[in-house]
């Protein structure tokens, strides 16, 4: 019985709704070739450390499935896993076990297995790997309330086997595949590791010694088993009806042995609730899907794996024509119209685009995407491709596609405001040269490019740039040298009358520099009793977040206080010059205002966009941002505007409002509890905050200045 392995692919989802954390990444397709480091648990730490340990190890291979299969791919390791099995869960006294041989003959006994019967391979289910989240969330199950199968038992689509000697794990489901590859992953894991569960977890290592089984319906084809599949799925507590993305994975499974996804879709509908019916925008926007390249469709489908019901796509999401290859804009010049329509290519950046960007977000900012933001992403993917195609036509510049689309991937904010700029405009002499990193990439070749001819004594483009160059730099080089004569002159007549000013000068900051750092220093202590301050460098959105969440716990040491929501948490953005801070700042800012407005009683408050060094860019400035806080799962209904005086300096060019919005959460229930406790905010009451003064440039100080002469 050999069962050849599938390459690791996040697959199917069964029986949960969890997320899992922040650090999940996609399954590698590799086995990992180190052995696994020895952890030490106890009966009260089992529970804690074999599901950090577990949940890493199933991220490494995408689902238990994966693990199983790759780690006992031949007869001979099957033969040995069963023996282990029977050495470290043997089968109870008393209790008859049944063999693939000696099934009942009704859908009512319950029959009793062996984890050494459980079957673990492509062909045991009707659906691919369980998702990664459904796995995970299982996992936990099992070491709170261990394997319970008596009043859930799995149910087989296995007929009589006419084997004289029976294979091991040779179950075949109809319901509870993923359960069973879960068990047998954290069977197979203690045996690896050595953890005895008679002693860490008594009632888990019963639970395991015998699963519950019975014959369920008896299908004469995969087809009929995989719609049963789905009419048990939307049924029951703990199970959930197929969404389109597990239809997506279904049918392609089925597609692959020759079945038609038309005709098992109409016999589902002819068979099934009304409520689970596949019909309208999601009979619509399955099609589609199975209509993709494979390639795209494994992709949606490692998507739904990590996140669950919390995905970046609605039901019906693609439904609409424009996420289709092939499909272009209905309005525009025919050059445009061309530009933009999705290619595969277009189509795959597009789906790696929204999956890294969700994965980027804190679990609490995570939203469905509209469809607004879809069509406006695949065309921005869109564009992007075919500018690089045209590029790549005109000089032949190594790896470029990857140079940019990495860039995209990653969510370079000024890389997407030039293509939602570009969007906009659809200028007819538009082409790559608008684009900075194409510019830059152009750039760098040609000077590559003049590098290798000067080298082979070749004429270059760039001769005459550089005597034009030089004869600049040498007129700079005169005019500085002019200006320096003047300065010694000046220099040498101030001196002595500024010689008393600078050493009183010089007095005065060593002085005020040490009264700072003696309140710096109390300041940067978590036990000072008046008050603390933490600074932390922006990186990684979720290790910012795990530090904030530090300080919130000290402040809850010191004050005594037993919630986290006696915490009162005040968000501020200041981004009223967006330029003047990167684009990967910016997304963490975005990030961590979303996790701490949402996870608690604080709220935010954003200054927003008045200044763009791109003249007629600032809406599309503003808009992003707005689409960023968006994103991050935060509610900017509520505006306020922070006026000024007045410009003493005709040169004065800084605006006299300063419009903001505050950031409160998305949800109902957050929303009105954090309403609640801000009602009376001055500035919540009314929007509009009195005139300050708008200081001239040299009356500003230092911040460090600033806050030594306020403390």
């Amino acid at each position: 019985m050999t069962d050849t392995a599938p390459k690791p692919s996040l697959a199917s989802k069964e029986e949960s709704e969890e997320t899992p954390s922040e650090s999940v990444a996609l399954s590698l397709n590799t086995k990992p070739e180190e052995p696994e480091p020895r952890v030490e648990v106890s009966p009260e730490t089992f529970r804690e450390v074999a599901y950090a340990v577990l949940v890493d190890e199933l991220k490494k291979w995408g689902s238990p499935a994966q693990y199983l299969q790759k780690t006992y791919p031949t007869p001979e390791s099957q033969l040995e896993f069963k023996e282990l099995l029977l050495e470290h869960f043997p089968k109870s006294p008393g209790i008859d076990y049944h063999s693939s041989s000696e099934l009942p003959s009704n859908m009512t006994d319950l029959m009793a297995l062996h984890l050494s019967d459980l079957g673990f391979f492509a062909r045991s289910s009707t659906k691919p790997a369980p998702f990664l989240h459904t796995s995970i969330s299982l996992l936990d199950e099992y070491l709170t309330n261990s394997f319970l199968t008596e009043q859930d038992p799995v149910l087989l689509a296995q007929g009589p086997s006419t084997s004289p000697t029976p294979d091991p794990f040779w179950s075949i489901y109809v319901k509870g595949a993923a359960r069973s590859c879960t068990a047998l992953f954290l069977a197979a894991q203690c045996i690896k590791r050595g953890w005895k569960l008679a002693v860490l977890r008594p009632n888990l290592q019963q639970s395991l010694l015998v699963v519950h089984a019975r014959r369920g319906f008896m299908p004469t084809d995969r087809e009929a088993v995989a719609l049963e599949n789905a009419r048990l799925s939307s049924r029951g507590a703990i199970r959930k009806s197929h969404c389109v993305l597990t239809w997506l994975g279904k049918l392609s499974l089925l597609r692959e042995q020759g079945l038609s996804a038309e005709n098992t879709l109409k016999v589902w509908n002819q068979s099934c609730t009304k409520e689970s019916a596949l019909t309208g925008s999601r009979r619509v926007a399955l099609l589609q899907l199975l209509g993709m390249p494979k390639a795209a469709a494994d992709l949606l489908l490692e998507h739904v794996s990590l996140f669950g019901d919390r995905t970046a796509f609605m039901e019906d999401a693609f439904a609409s024509k424009r996420l289709g290859v092939g499909a272009m804009p209905r309005s525009g010049s025919k050059a445009w119209n061309m530009r933009l329509q999705v290619t595969e290519a277009g189509q795959m950046l597009f789906l790696r685009y929204i999956h890294s960007q969700h994965l980027k977000r804190l679990p609490g900012t995570r939203a469905k995407r509209s469809k607004d933001d879809l069509e406006e992403a695949i065309s921005m993917a869109q564009l992007l491709v075919s500018l690089t195609d045209d590029l790549t036509a005109q000089m032949p510049i190594a790896s470029v596609d990857a140079q940019v689309f990495e860039r995209f991937v990653e969510g370079d904010t000024n890389l997407d405001l030039e293509l939602q700029s570009a969007l906009s405009e659809k200028r007819a002499d538009f082409d790559h040269g608008d684009i900075t990193i194409f510019r830059e990439l152009v750039n760098e070749h040609a000077t590559s490019t003049d590098r290798k001819r000067q080298a082979l004594g070749m004429p270059t483009s760039s001769i005459a740039a550089a005597q034009l160059e030089r004869q600049e730099f040498d007129i700079a080089m005169s005019t500085l040298k002019r200006d320096c004569d003047a300065y010694r002159i000046w220099l040498t007549q101030s001196r002595d009358r500024e010689a008393a000013a600078y050493f009183a000068e010089l007095q005065h900051q060593k002085q005020r520099k040490q009264k700072a750092k003696d309140i710096a220093k109390e300041m940067g202590q978590p036990s000072s009793a008046l008050w603390t301050m933490q600074l932390t460098k922006l990186g990684k959105p979720a290790a910012c977040y795990q530090e904030i969440e530090g300080a919130i716990k000290n402040i809850m040491k010191r004050e005594q206080f037993t919630s986290k929501d006696q915490v009162l948490s005040l968000v501020v953005l200041n981004w009223a010059a967006p330029s003047t801070f990167s684009s990967e700042q910016q997304a963490c800012q975005a990030s961590l205002a979303g996790a701490l407005v949402n996870d608690g009683s604080g709220i935010g408050a954003v200054l927003t966009p008045v200044y763009f060094h791109k003249k007629g860019a600032l809406f599309k400035v503003e808009e992003a941002a707005n689409k960023q806080l968006a994103g991050a799962n935060l509610n900017q209904d509520h505006r306020f505007a922070l006026p000024f005086q007045g410009r003493n300096d005709k040169r004065e060019k800084r605006t006299l409002v300063q419009p903001g919005r505050f950031l409160v959460p998305m949800e109902e229930e957050s929303y009105q509890k954090v309403m609640d406790i801000w009602r009376t905010a001055p500035l919540l009451r009314k929007p509009l905050a009195e005139e300050s003064v708008l200081l001239a440039t040299r009356d500003m100080l230092r911040p460090a200045a600033a806050i030594a002469d306020k403390l």
